[in-house]
């Protein structure tokens, strides 16, 4: 046992030090600034936080309605295909931000009110690639004789994906949104080098505010829409978790 602390105990040094020490100390101030509900009151906030929900929301729904689709009907099993799914998201931000910047920046797209769509589009690009990927590992696992005997039941195709392939998938999906949640909070990335620091107001996102506040040394607000965010994170995951455990109890029955 000894042996094992030893190996594990610079790691769980790196880990408190670096991670568990700055995360308390952030609660620390964002309770002592005051009422995190003042954050409500700003409007940079605000409009940051609605712009995020409706990128991340169409993004990663759109992505995972693709991805299904294509997991379904190209049954993916080739390396090569893999492959070229998974590119979009293996390309280096500049890239993409450099071919973004050659389309949508000439006509000002980016500073219109088509500038979310534009963005929601492009988060569908790079995640529908992986969503297909997982999805279609987690359909090849369903038992054949399954789908099979459901067929010769008389099952319709909404049927057999609602009452058969469903309680097989949703684990699968569940996790693909997890996946989806952590790509797509770092393409960001790309956002930033296509906007910059200030963009238009209807691209204007949750990390723009974060950056802002952390570069004027707004420390107190910083924390607060830190701890804000941590919140939504552990609601949203652990609901995630919630819908996959009570979706594995159908299959286990």
């Amino acid at each position: 046992m000894r042996k094992y602390v030893a190996y594990l105990a610079p790691s769980m040094l790196g880990t408190v030090t670096l991670y568990a020490v700055p995360f308390a100390l952030m609660l620390w101030v964002a309770f002592a600034a005051g009422d995190p509900a003042v954050l409500w009151k700003k409007t940079a906030f605000c409009t940051a936080l609605r712009n995020t929900a409706c990128y991340l929301l169409g993004g990663i729904s759109l992505s995972l309605l693709l991805g299904f689709c294509i997991a379904l009907w190209l049954e993916i099993k080739s390396y090569a295909m893999c492959v070229l799914l998974l590119c979009p998201l293996l390309l280096p931000a500049p890239t993409i931000a450099v071919l973004c910047q050659r389309v949508f920046t000439q006509d000002n797209w980016l500073s219109s009110a088509a500038g979310l769509p534009i963005l929601t589009a492009m988060l569908v690009w790079k995640l529908t690639g992986i969503d297909a990927v997982l999805l279609s590992a987690a359909h090849r696992r369903i038992p054949p004789e399954i789908i099979e005997s459901a067929r010769l039941d008389g099952a319709s195709a909404w049927q057999l994906l609602r009452r058969v392939e469903w309680p097989y998938l949703c684990s699968s999906v569940f996790f693909a949104v997890l996946v989806d949640i952590f790509f797509a909070w770092r393409a960001f990335r790309e956002i930033y080098l296509l906007t910059g620091d200030y963009p238009y107001d209807g691209i204007y996102l949750i990390q723009h505010y974060l950056t802002h506040m952390f570069r004027g040394l707004n420390i107190p607000h910083l924390s607060q829409a830190s701890w804000l965010l941590t919140l939504a994170v552990i609601a949203v995951i652990g609901t995630l978790f919630l819908l996959a455990n009570h979706c594995g109890k159908d299959v286990e029955e």
